[in-house]
């Protein structure tokens, strides 16, 4: 374990709960860290892409949770490669399920948008990743509605706005043509502006169930002003003492590309290796390999 993965980095309520958790992540270290992190990751996400291992699902995401629990907060700076790891539906009914002795509901065990991601984008990436980027204060300020809870965190040092970066699956069907297109509209999507300015860090992926936003749509009809529709109440941080229902709904990585090699290799993610004319793709050299005559 290093200071990056370590039970003390959570702050554990009891005693017998730290040495609980301690366990818990010797067992994963013992049991899947037999590589380097990102081969054991990438083994993780394959069994969760898999809709035919379904019943292993539980415990994956048990080890996924282990894992971000025992992860240390660093700053991160500038690009960095995405992988969705897994995506899991939200749980409506997770209160009820608790209340008969089931951390997780039987509507939300079905698992229906794992298994649609799983058939469709978990194999293309469709989010290549991220860049953080400096942020004024005046940024900031417009974005939270002047909150000054939001506001007095803010340091320029740290504080950083995310973009994120997606590709087109190659030999897309149907339903993956529409991908871009549609997340462009719902999620009002923009092209970044051109000038920017420590290892990879596990993030779970997070949807307020009893107030969320999913973006705008649109109509466009003739004759006909468009309007635009709101689903669900989107996140306002002067009502953050609201209960949002915050749900894990899946986990992702982010990693820095200064271990691009580690991060494409056979054993963890090469199906996320840059594509023909995608920024890496001649950096990293596969250019060269696929020029390569074959043995």
């Amino acid at each position: 374990m290093s200071e990056y993965l370590h039970y003390r980095n959570f702050p554990c309520a009891s005693k017998a709960e730290e040495a609980r958790l301690a366990d818990q992540l010797e067992s994963v270290i013992t049991t899947d860290l037999r590589g380097n992190v990102f081969g054991m990751l990438g083994n993780f996400q394959r069994i969760l892409a898999d809709n035919r291992r379904r019943d292993e699902w539980d415990v994956i995401f048990n080890k996924l949770k282990i894992l971000f629990l025992c992860g240390r907060d660093a700053v991160v700076d500038g690009p960095m490669i995405g992988v969705p790891v897994a995506i899991r539906d939200s749980d409506y009914f997770r209160h009820t399920a608790q209340l008969l002795g089931s951390d997780r509901s039987a509507v939300a065990a079905v698992e229906w948008m794992a298994t649609c991601w799983n058939a469709t984008f978990a194999d293309t990436g469709l989010w290549m990743g991220k860049t953080f980027e400096p942020v004024s204060y005046e940024t900031v300020a417009a974005r939270c509605d002047h909150d000054p809870q939001v506001l007095k965190q803010y340091s320029p040092f740290t504080t950083r706005i995310g973009r994120n970066f997606f590709r087109e699956p190659p030999n897309p069907d149907l339903i993956r043509k529409l991908g871009i297109p549609v997340l462009t509209k719902v999620w009002q999507l923009r092209r970044r502006p051109a000038n920017v300015s420590s290892p990879g860090f596990l993030g779970q992926l997070v949807m307020a169930t009893n107030h969320y936003s999913l973006g705008v749509l649109r109509t466009a009809f003739p004759g006909m002003k468009a309007e635009g529709w709101e689903i669900g109440e989107p996140y306002k941080p002067a009502t953050a003492g609201l209960d949002y229902g915050y749900q894990n709904n899946g986990f992702f990585l982010m990693i820095d590309p200064e271990f691009a090699h580690e991060a494409y290799a056979d054993d963890a993610f090469p199906h996320l290796r840059p594509r023909q004319g995608e920024s890496g793709y001649i950096e990293l050299g596969y250019d060269r390999i696929e020029a390569a005559p074959a043995a």
